[in-house]
C-alpha cells in the first residue's frame, strides 16, 4: 500500500474540502480518514443560545467535539481533529488566565493541531509563544517569522499519522497592508 501525504490547510475551509476530496479521487481503496476542524472558537467552551420560546440551547462545544471525535473513531474511522486559530481569546473564560485553561481544554479534547490566529497575540508576543510552545498539540504557521532574524518562530507545518495515515498540516497568519487591505 502506498503511503500518502496529504497537505491541509486549517485556516481555510475550502481548502480542506479540496483536499480530502482530492485524497479520495485519486487514490482507490485507500483508507479513509475524518478531518474535524473547528475555527474562531474565540473560548466560548459553554456555547449557548436562546430559542424562540426562551430555552437555552446547547450549541457546539468541546465535550461535544470530543465525543464526536470519540465515537468515530470507537466505529474504527481514522479522525484527524485540527482548529485554525483564535481559540485562547475572546471571552472571560480566555482572559481570566490569558488562555491557559483553554489551551488545556484544547489539549484535553484530543486536538491533533492548530494553526495560529491572529488573536493568539492579544495577551502580547511572550504570552503567544508561551502558549503555542507548551501546548499538548502542535501550533503552525508557515510565516510566523521574527523580525529580527527572519526565522521561523514555530513549526511551518507537522506531519500527523495514525493508523499508517500520514496528514501533512500547513498554515499561514493572515496579515493586513499598511492600507487595510489583506495581503
Amino acid at each position: 500500500m502506498k503511503k500518502k501525504i496529504v497537505t491541509l490547510s486549517t485556516s481555510f475551509v475550502a481548502t480542506i474540502a479540496a483536499v480530502v476530496f482530492t485524497l479520495f479521487c485519486f487514490e482507490k481503496n485507500e483508507k479513509s480518514i475524518v478531518v474535524l476542524y473547528t475555527t474562531d472558537v474565540h473560548t466560548y467552551i459553554n456555547n449557548v443560545e436562546t430559542d424562540e420560546n426562551g430555552n437555552e440551547v446547547s450549541l457546539l462545544n468541546y465535550a461535544k467535539v470530543a465525543a464526536l471525535k470519540k465515537d468515530l473513531e470507537a466505529e474504527g474511522k481514522t479522525v484527524f481533529l485540527v482548529d485554525s486559530g483564535d481559540n485562547i481569546q475572546g471571552s472571560a473564560y480566555g482572559g481570566i488566565d490569558q488562555g491557559e485553561g483553554v489551551r488545556n481544554l484544547i489539549g484535553i479534547t484530543g486536538y491533533d493541531a492548530s494553526a495560529v490566529g491572529n488573536h493568539e497575540f492579544d495577551y502580547g508576543m511572550f504570552r503567544a509563544l508561551e502558549v503555542l510552545e507548551n501546548s499538548d498539540y502542535p501550533y503552525v504557521s508557515c510565516n510566523f517569522v521574527s523580525s529580527d532574524t527572519g526565522e521561523l518562530m514555530i513549526p511551518a507545518h507537522v506531519v500527523l499519522e495514525k493508523n499508517g495515515i500520514k496528514v501533512g498540516n500547513l498554515t499561514a497568519i493572515g496579515s493586513i497592508k499598511g492600507d487595510g487591505k489583506r495581503q
